[in-house]
């Protein structure tokens, strides 16, 4: 099955994501490795060469650029609505107001479509 640009963002965000958990797990395991110690009871300057061995900041640019990308494909949240209730026309738009949602009316809600 072929994903969506939109699948595809999500899960190449999700990789990064899983990319920067793995390299804190490998700075920690290194900090006990390489120093004897837990990386939080290092001093700063160790705590750099860790960082800058495993590029822990170039890894942290690339999460914030596909969670940009991931949010691009995000509906505004002016074109959503609940008609279900009084509360059509506030400000800002809920995705599904807080009376549905206690009402039970939100269990089958799904945003409008364009054009509808």
């Amino acid at each position: 099955m072929k994903l969506t640009s939109e699948q595809q963002a999500f899960y190449e965000y999700g990789k990064s994501v899983e990319s920067v958990r793995e390299t804190i797990q490998k700075i920690r395991q290194h900090a006990i490795h390489e120093f004897g110690e837990p990386y939080y009871l290092l001093m700063p300057s160790e705590k750099r060469i860790l960082r800058m061995a495993t590029d822990l900041a170039g890894k942290i640019h690339t999460v914030r650029q596909k969670r940009a990308a991931c949010r691009a494909w995000a509906v505004p949240l002016i074109r959503r609505d609940c008609y279900n209730c009084a509360y059509n026309n506030i400000k800002p738009i809920p995705v599904v107001c807080n009376p549905c949602i206690n009402e039970g009316f939100a269990v089958n809600w799904e945003p409008r479509k364009e054009g509808e």
